[in-house]
């Protein structure tokens, strides 16, 4: 009885270890489209400018900085496509795969913190400008968020 207890023990650790990860990996064309609305964002270079208070100049930083990290998130993941392209056909393919869901699930972790960031800096502000582009932003952050989640 303990035999088999080992044996379906080391059989249920080696199907944990060989898993090939469940987490949807985005395309690169889904990863392209929000990389091309986010630089629609013209207006983030004016936000600064035309915030009044201190308050609202924290807030457009803040903002302006979370739609930069946005574009890096999208550079990130697809170089971890490429990655995943060139290890398709090795022997690793498994552990290099579980590396890379590992990491999509890191970016849609920081995701969901800037999202919630970007919410309170909304309700934080009155400059409409700000809670414009604060909401295109936080779109942009869900949307992105669906596709490493679908």
């Amino acid at each position: 009885m303990k035999n088999l207890r080992a044996i379906l023990l080391i059989v249920l650790i080696a199907l944990v270890f060989t898993a090939v990860p469940a987490t949807a990996q985005p395309s690169i064309s889904e990863l392209d489209k929000c990389e091309s609305k986010m630089s629609d964002l013209s207006e983030l270079n004016t936000l600064v400018q035309s915030s009044q208070t201190k308050d609202d100049i924290g807030a457009a930083i803040a903002i302006t900085n979370i739609a930069g990290d946005f574009n890096t998130h999208i550079a990130y993941l697809k170089s971890l496509l490429e990655i995943m392209e060139m290890v398709k056909n090795t022997s690793d393919r498994k552990f290099a795969m579980r590396i890379i869901d590992s990491h999509i699930k890191y970016v849609a972790t920081i995701i969901d913190s800037e999202t919630k960031l970007v919410n309170a800096l909304i309700s934080s502000t009155k400059n409409s400008n700000i809670v414009s582009i604060g909401n295109q932003l936080k779109a942009e952050l869900r949307n992105l968020k669906k596709i490493l989640s679908h």
